[in-house]
């Protein structure tokens, strides 16, 4: 069948016999009964839907809480060891090299020291910064204030206080007291008791 004959076909048909003040008032009574019935919708009982949601949620949130073990599970933390042999390598290195240690950046090849080039002792106090990503991690000594390069960031270490640390890196900053997982890198920081 064409559109034409379609058209043909329905055009000979005529609407039901009603009268013309049927049509008339159709559209304000429809209206109007629309504006004063209510609608009643069939419900289901309360606790089949109950049911359903749990059922829902319940895959959620077991997947949040294993997710949440892990990442507690991978806090980066700055051992009494590590601290110690930080420690000893710096106050080594700054015999050999007095009052000229910027940073000392202790890399999986080895430590790699950072030299300033006046000459003259930093004064500042001594931080211990330690940045993991893609499960490598870079531990470096450096002193507040001091700006070095670590787990692939530009990043300007600073001391707050007595015990805070704070990192600055090109679109982030962290401070101690915060998550530690900030745009990939896992931090840690520690200010050293002990100046150099």
């Amino acid at each position: 069948m064409t559109d034409p004959e379609l058209d043909r076909l329905l055009k000979s048909v005529h609407p039901p016999g009603r009268d013309a003040d049927y049509w008339t008032a159709f559209p304000g009574e429809t209206a109007r009964r629309a504006r004063t019935q209510r609608f009643v919708k069939e419900r289901r009982p309360m606790g089949r839907r109950w049911f359903v949601v749990l059922a829902a949620a319940l895959p959620l949130l077991l997947a949040g809480v294993f997710l949440l073990g892990r990442v507690q599970g991978r806090r980066e933390r700055i051992e009494p060891a590590e601290l110690s042999a930080a420690l000893r390598i710096v106050s080594e290195l700054s015999t050999l090299f007095p009052g000229r240690i910027e940073a000392v950046v202790f890399e999986p090849s080895g430590p790699r020291i950072v030299l300033n080039e006046s000459g003259s002792a930093p004064g500042r106090q001594p931080l211990l910064i330690k940045v993991c990503s893609g499960g490598v991690c870079r531990t470096a000594v450096t002193f507040s204030g001091g700006r070095l390069r670590l787990g692939g960031e530009d990043l300007e270490v600073l001391a707050r206080g007595d015990h805070d640390v704070m990192v600055l890196g090109r679109s982030f900053g962290w401070t101690t007291g915060q998550p530690q997982d900030v745009r990939g890198l896992r931090l840690a920081g520690q200010v050293l008791e002990d100046p150099l």
